[in-house]
């Protein structure tokens, strides 16, 4: 524990204490030794960044914000400020200004992929798909071989009725990531309501196929929403109710029977 700065410890080796403490989840004394940082150096926007960031992973949030805001202050034009700030704001549910202050930052960098990712969630919790989706097309253009990207851009395309551009990214996006089943349950959707419900079936066999993999609580969310997607298609498309309680039924099967259906169909998704 750092008790007081003197002149062996400069301000780079307490950041470094922060980070490690941080790093092996000793929130308590990352706190103290953020604090510490920005009580001895109150003028270095670095330090204040580094404690907004505790705090907002700590659950400080106005703490957080009003510390990132003396960041700001003291560097307007540097990119990550704002972009902390956008975290902290989305953290708060604020959505609104956590796009703006995103849209900030890619002003300052307009290179970096990770602000323009942030920016896409932002504006689809906004509900501005048609924004988010454009952005998001850039985003692969840049970046094909990212699987995260494609797999947003299949859930974006699916909410924005793109349904061929959405069966097309998901598939890469499975290709790219084998062992995730979020694009297989995206692909999985698009098929549905594009009226390939025997693809449709494939992606959601290939999916449970994938959460077996997984800790069986991340498996369940995974389902869960999976249901609570087809539950929403069916207010939307009530004609298509049929081949929804297919999958339904199959989402609630047994895994043995997942196992045997997803090697019967492994080729259907393709």
């Amino acid at each position: 524990m750092i008790e007081k700065i003197d002149a062996r410890d400069d301000m780079a080796r307490l950041v470094r204490h922060v980070v490690a403490h941080f790093s092996a989840t000793n929130f308590d004394q990352a706190l103290a030794d953020s604090e510490l940082a920005v009580q001895s150096w109150p003028d270095q926007t670095a330090v204040h960044i580094l404690r907004a960031v505790v705090l907002n992973a700590t659950g400080h949030l106005n703490e957080a914000l009003e510390t990132a805001g003396r960041a700001a202050e003291l560097a307007p034009e540097q990119a990550n400020v704002h972009s902390t700030q956008g975290d902290i704001y989305s953290q708060m549910g604020r959505h609104a200004e956590a796009r703006d202050a995103y849209r900030r930052a890619l002003e300052l960098e307009p290179t970096s992929l990770e602000y323009h990712q942030a920016l896409i969630q932002e504006l689809a919790e906004l509900d501005q798909i048609e924004e988010a989706l454009a952005a998001n097309r850039q985003l692969v253009q840049r970046a094909p071989d990212n699987a995260d990207y494609q797999t947003y851009l299949g859930w974006l395309a699916y909410k924005f009725e793109s349904y061929e551009e959405s069966i097309v990214a998901s598939q890469r996006a499975m290709d790219l990531a084998p062992l995730e089943p979020v694009p297989a349950f995206n692909l999985a959707l698009a098929c549905l309501v594009n009226g390939q419900s025997t693809k449709a079936i494939a992606g959601y066999a290939q999916a449970l196929l994938r959460c077996l993999g997984l800790e069986k609580e991340r498996a369940g969310a995974f389902i869960e929403g999976a249901l609570t997607d087809l539950d929403e298609l069916a207010k939307l498309r009530p004609e298509l109710l049929p081949d929804i309680e297919r999958s339904r039924d199959l989402l609630t099967k047994p895994a043995s029977d997942t196992i045997d259906l997803a090697t019967e169909n492994d080729g259907a998704v393709l």
